[in-house]
């Protein structure tokens, strides 16, 4: 059995990734989001339903002020040669000696959206994630989102946890579907993309399934 430390220590890590809470003071996830995620149509079109089309640094903004009202909403990072955790060590450690530069690298965010108040007795969450263009395929979206999965299981007594793909997406039902997500059905032509309707695949993963997949014993 893990130490209770020893988790915690690691809690906002995964092999190559670190986890920060969103933030809008956070200048790199803004101008991540703005550049290449709300303004990148290629990523608006495989991550999100919305109409797509180019939007305002204030659109941008009011969309991570909206990530912030979730269960969990993390910027994903890829650690530099003093990354967030760095910062951190540094602060507690050598308050007065200069901070290291932040090389650090955002690559996206993941969350699992809120439960309204009237239904937490049902512990469910959907994910939702989005990576910039140059950050994919490289197997960080399979790290984050098997992180979240596990937040949830082990720490947010969580029941449920669902996650979606437009049907055209099929390397994203693939990844899902590989990393353990079961296929519950499909929302018939809920997608409309230049003149032709699209599903949505919906998933899920319970949590004995988790625990069959990779619980701690």
């Amino acid at each position: 059995m893990e130490s209770v430390v020893g988790i915690a220590k690691t809690a906002w890590r995964s092999e190559n990734l670190i986890y920060k809470a969103v933030d809008d003071k956070d200048e790199k996830l803004v101008n991540l989001v703005h550049e290449h995620l709300s303004n990148d149509p290629v990523v608006q079109t495989l991550s999100l339903s919305d109409l797509i089309k180019p939007s305002t640094k204030k659109q941008s903004a009011e969309y991570i002020e909206k990530l912030t009202k979730c269960l969990l909403a993390v910027a994903i990072y890829l650690p530099g040669r003093a990354g967030p955790q760095a910062s951190v060590e540094h602060d507690t450690k050598s308050p007065d000696k200069p901070k290291p530069e932040d090389t650090s690298e955002v690559v996206g965010y993941i969350c699992l959206s809120p439960m309204p108040p009237s239904m937490t007795h049902h512990r469910f969450a959907n994910i939702a994630v989005c990576l910039s263009g140059e950050h994919q395929n490289r197997g960080y979206g399979s790290e984050a989102i098997n992180w979240i999965v596990d937040w949830g299981f082990r720490h947010a007594n969580l029941h449920r946890i669902g996650i979606g793909a437009v049907s055209f997406n099929t390397r994203a039902v693939r990844l899902y579907q590989k990393l353990g997500f079961t296929v519950e059905g499909r929302q018939r032509e809920r997608i409309l993309w230049d003149r032709k309707w699209y599903d949505i695949v919906d998933m899920s993963m319970l949590e004995h399934e988790w625990e069959a997949l990779r619980a701690p014993k």
